[in-house]
């Protein structure tokens, strides 16, 4: 990668990399490298962030419940809150995939995410974990949520417990895509409703689609 394009991805994060190297795998997709990519950056990235966040949230709201405390964590470590920060930053141009599929993976922006805790897991390598602290207090807003937020399954269950419908249960209806991009199908069934249908990058993720779906179909009117 150009080193322009470098010290512009810097700049923008705060942070100048000693190793440049470490932040190309950061930026590489495997569907543009099998060998030198961002996977295991990722998932240690993944655990900075959480470790990160989880020691704001416990010195922010020191009368919180614990409860309370993993609701919130959760909201600022899921895909969504991360892709507000990879399009923030323009991580799709700065990210490195497969230009066969362009298409595709512009339109499958979890690749970005994931693409974020990958930066992470770089700059902890390449230096410690307070210049990660530094990038995350500047790009995530720790006050985003004036209440802990439920997520759509928690919130799907509780109202269905109240209506008397019993717990929601949710089916694996179908799986495609490659194996390094699958987009799984599930679909949520409750007693006395139709059956709602949801995707994602994952299971979990195929999960909370479903059951927002089901929110907005049935329960937020």
């Amino acid at each position: 990668m150009d080193k322009e394009i470098y010290k512009k991805l810097e700049k923008q994060i705060g942070y100048k990399f000693k190793n440049k190297n470490i932040l190309n795998q950061a930026l590489t997709h495997s569907s543009f490298s099998s060998k030198n990519n961002n996977e295991r950056l990722e998932f240690l990235g993944d655990r900075v962030l959480g470790l990160i966040i989880a020691k704001n949230m416990y010195l922010k709201y020191p009368k919180e419940a614990e409860g309370d405390l993993a609701k919130r964590h959760t909201s600022l470590v899921c895909k969504d809150a991360l892709l507000k920060i990879s399009d923030k930053l323009n991580l799709s141009y700065y990210t490195q995939y497969n230009t066969k599929n362009k298409s595709k993976f512009q339109t499958n922006h979890a690749i970005f995410a994931d693409t974020i805790e990958a930066l992470l897991g770089a700059i902890y390598l390449d230096s410690n974990l307070k210049n990660c602290e530094k990038f995350i207090l500047k790009f995530w807003d720790l006050e985003e949520f004036a209440t802990p937020q439920m997520d759509a399954k928690s919130t799907l269950q509780e109202w269905a417990q109240s209506k008397k419908y019993g717990l929601p249960k949710y089916t694996l209806t179908a799986q495609e895509g490659t194996e390094h991009s699958p987009i799984f199908h599930i679909q949520v069934s409750i007693n006395n409703f139709d059956p709602i249908k949801g995707s994602g990058l994952n299971k979990k993720e195929a999960e909370k689609n479903a059951a927002e779906n089901f929110l907005n179909k049935y329960c937020e009117k």
